[in-house]
């Protein structure tokens, strides 16, 4: 959970997804963040009413790099490559 929103991941075809949603009854989806690769989304980092996320991405060709996700415009942006 970051910045009163609830993050999801699921496998689809050997790869993460990620999707935010909101809190309302029933609940709506916000946004799905589009990974760089097929890849594994893994060690979300992150606090209820933060406005970010940090979380590391890993594939074949990527042996890990670290993310950053902005919750309020939901921009992706790498820090660093593995």
């Amino acid at each position: 959970m970051a910045d009163n929103k609830l993050i999801i991941t699921y496998l689809v075809d050997a790869s993460d997804r990620i999707k935010v949603f909101d809190f309302s009854v029933p609940a709506k989806q916000l946004t799905e963040v589009k990974l760089p690769s097929i890849a594994t989304a893994n060690k979300f980092n992150s606090k209820y009413n933060d406005s970010e996320v940090f979380f590391s991405v890993s594939s074949f060709t990527d042996p890990g790099s670290y993310m950053h996700l902005n919750m309020k415009d939901f921009k992706l942006e790498t820090l660093r490559k593995g």
